[in-house]
């Protein structure tokens, strides 16, 4: 069990090349984390994350960066991003549930591929009012930011990502996928752009004010499905997956 902190747990490795390999994170009760419940980081190989608790989390409740052959499995995740949990109020405009990407802030050169995300719940279910510029509409910003997001996958250098048989309920957004922020994409040469060959089959995906799924590739395609999920009780015109070249098919809608 673990209570505050920034972080619950973190397996990671660092800049020298050396990394964690061939550990479990199971059965732990995680909260009060003020930044991220649980994190696998820099050059991390062969992780399990099962079984777990984590609630009432200030930013990320399980966050994925910059490693390989990782599998999040049947854990259970209750409110993030929760009022008066951050010491810094306003400045995690957005915090995600399930978060998987390349940290663009540390580097863009250690790929983060071949994760599993299977069979976990996510919920979010206390109240929370939507910035004004979701509550308009505006598209501007809502490449990356507006939380809470359940589960986002953003690029570059993320490949070979599977989303499957998760619950997903709440929050501003359901699934997001995405290339980098715009503005960082324009301040830096991407490697590849876009999350590549990702499969996201068998979700329920349910009760966002915002939008239940968003895909957003800034003009560049990717490569992958979405098929057989189920979105339900999501606003109107709350469903965006066009202009990126993924594959949909069966969804329920």
């Amino acid at each position: 069990m673990t209570f505050g902190a920034r972080h619950g747990i973190t397996i990671g490795g660092n800049f020298r090349g050396r990394g964690s390999f061939h550990t479990q994170v199971a059965n732990c009760r995680v909260s009060r984390a003020w930044d991220t419940g649980i994190v696998v980081g820099i050059l991390s190989y062969d992780v399990l994350v099962t079984g777990n608790l984590i609630k009432e989390i200030g930013s990320h409740a399980i966050d994925i960066f910059n490693c390989r052959k990782v599998t999040v499995t049947g854990n259970q995740i209750h409110n993030w991003v929760m009022p008066g949990m951050n010491p810094y109020p306003g400045t995690f405009r957005q915090a995600v549930g399930i978060f998987i990407h390349t940290d663009w802030g540390v580097t863009r050169t250690i790929p983060t591929e071949n994760i599993t995300v299977s069979g976990n719940t996510v919920v979010c279910d206390y109240e929370f009012t939507l910035p004004l510029e979701q509550q308009r509409g505006e598209k501007k910003e809502a490449a990356i930011y507006y939380s809470p997001i359940c589960l986002q996958i953003t690029g570059d250098l993320v490949r070979n990502v599977t989303v499957t048989g998760n619950t997903l309920t709440g929050g501003a957004k359901g699934i997001h996928i995405t290339a980098l922020p715009q503005k960082e994409m324009q301040s830096a040469k991407p490697q590849d752009g876009t999350p590549q060959n990702l499969t996201v089959v068998g979700n329920t995906v349910t009760g966002q004010k915002f939008t239940a799924l968003e895909c957003s590739g800034n003009g560049i395609p990717m490569r992958g499905i979405v098929a057989n999920n189920l979105f339900a009780d999501y606003p109107t015109g709350g469903w965006d997956i066009g202009g990126t070249g993924l594959v949909e098919h069966n969804n329920v809608k």
